[in-house]
């Protein structure tokens, strides 16, 4: 939750959780590997695609499928409502400026 909501009491609870389990690595067996994936997700930047646009058919439902269907570790797509078309990629704390087509914003998630 952390990851989409920026919320500094969810990365909180992430690091409590992480360190509450942190010892018990080689007695998970199997579930080592969703802790494993919990840990990446919390030390590497995480890539955020944020798009907006009105509803419907149109730049902005191009724009949001793209980001869906495109493959990124630790990747978050939001999608929010607005008048114009635009799309921003994020990772970690760098963003890219705002795209109005899915051509761009396939160019940016290369």
């Amino acid at each position: 939750l952390w990851a989409l909501t920026d919320d500094a009491e969810w990365r909180t609870l992430l690091d409590r959780q992480l360190q509450a389990f942190a010892g018990a690595v080689p007695q998970l067996s199997l579930h080592g590997a969703t802790l494993a994936r919990a840990v990446d997700w919390a030390v590497q930047p995480i890539t955020r695609i944020t798009v907006s646009g009105p509803r419907g058919d149109g730049p902005a439902c191009a724009m949001h499928l793209l980001a869906l269907q495109t493959y990124r570790p630790r990747k978050v797509v939001v999608r929010e409502i607005a008048e114009q078309p635009a799309a921003v990629v994020c990772v970690g704390t760098t963003c890219s400026l705002p795209v109005a087509t899915a051509a761009a914003l396939a160019d940016l998630l290369r």
